[in-house]
């Protein structure tokens, strides 16, 4: 297919868990006649993994993948109407780590889930985090946010991410300006 499956096999992607469990899981429903395939091109994020019947004894190697991960740059410029709090660049950048990985409890009308595997970034879900931050205090408002996947190079525009990747937001890599 697109993502580079061949025919008559699975390309199996697991972000979390313990390798061997899943193995287990996957052998547990995998069909016999379907063999499994790596998906990314990193090799880095391939695992195989032995598994041994607990019926017949006999022993199978299955492989899946791991989501490639790429980090993400976001610069949040914020126009402060002097009512937020010293902390605010730290509360915001946190909310919107905890938005992105689906760890917050806004879900009413919102991103639910962050962004999965294969997700696209779209920029202007990032507005939601820094906005629920900036309501609890007065009329402070965001006057921009870029993203991008090299620091420096950012843009108020989606990115792309492969089937076979996850977006990775962290507090490191957000930079908070308020004025």
């Amino acid at each position: 297919d697109a993502n580079g499956v061949a025919a008559h096999l699975l390309g199996i992607i697991v972000s979390g868990g313990d390798n061997q469990a899943i193995a287990d899981a996957i052998y547990s429903k995998k069909n016999p006649g379907c063999g499994l395939s790596f998906l990314g091109s990193d090799a880095a994020y391939h695992v195989t993994q032995s598994v041994t019947s607990p019926i017949t004894n006999n022993q199978m190697n299955i492989s899946f993948s791991r989501p490639e991960p790429v980090t993400i740059y976001l610069t949040a410029n914020i126009s402060d109407d002097g009512t937020l709090p010293t902390d605010a660049d730290v509360l915001i950048s946190k909310a919107i780590v905890d938005y992105t990985r689906g760890a917050t409890e806004y879900t009413l009308g919102f991103r639910k889930n962050g962004f999965n595997i294969g997700d696209d970034v779209i920029f202007s879900s990032l507005y939601t985090p820094v906005n629920q931050i900036l309501g609890s205090f007065g009329a402070s408002f965001v006057t921009s946010i870029t993203i991008g996947k090299v620091s420096g190079s950012q843009a108020s525009a989606n990115i792309v991410i492969a089937p076979f990747e996850l977006s990775v937001f962290s507090e490191l890599t957000n930079s908070i300006v308020i004025t």
